[in-house]
């Protein structure tokens, strides 16, 4: 089907498509550029001394024996994160396998909080939160869900005693007094 315009109509409606291709091509080529996710990295200057293989030796409270872990940290997902691959030998009868577990340690912005979370292969986790070192002091609240909800289940209290040495003391909660259940002191491996 032929359209007859007049010399009127034909005007129009090259003014129309002038005005169409125009706009088409401002708007695709001045179109503003997308907004990157923003991506904040952490200051690692205090707590990257970890990066690398440790030995650790500890004590659990009322078993006997020494407990034996080897943990290997390292930084992870561009750099957001530090992930530490532990593992320990079977310390007792209770367990028949190696205790292994991964942790995940990153900064939230903001709550100016460091924040871990640890995944075991006894299906067991947590999550702690730290304000951050106070002198040689770095203070972890430990937490697990209990029906839906967080509790307070534990703190882990890591003392440096040098860039090649830790000591770790942990405490539970029970019966609303701390107990401590378990101490450790761990030893940076030279690297080959």
């Amino acid at each position: 089907m032929m359209l007859r315009l007049g010399r009127r109509g034909a005007l129009r409606l090259v003014l129309v498509l002038t005005l169409v291709t125009l706009m088409t091509w401002s708007s695709s080529k001045h179109a503003p550029a997308a907004t990157p996710v923003p991506e904040i990295k952490a200051d690692w200057t205090s707590i990257n001394f970890r990066l690398g293989t440790w030995r650790c030796v500890g004590q659990v409270t009322g078993r006997p024996g020494d407990r034996l872990v080897t943990s290997v940290s390292r930084m992870s997902l561009d750099g957001h994160w530090m992930l530490t691959n532990s593992s320990s030998p079977p310390f007792d009868k209770a367990r028949s396998k190696n205790a292994d577990d991964d942790t995940y340690l990153g900064y939230d912005a903001k709550a100016q909080l460091w924040m871990a979370f640890r995944f075991g292969n006894f299906g067991d986790y947590r999550w702690s939160t730290s304000p951050g070192w106070r002198s040689d002091t770095m203070l972890s609240t430990n937490y697990v869900l209990n029906e839906g909800k967080p509790v307070i289940v534990g703190h882990d209290t890591l003392t440096k005693l040098s860039d090649t040495q830790t000591r770790e003391v942990s405490a539970d909660l029970r019966s609303g007094v701390w107990v401590e259940t378990a101490t450790q002191t761990c030893n940076k491996m030279k690297a080959k």
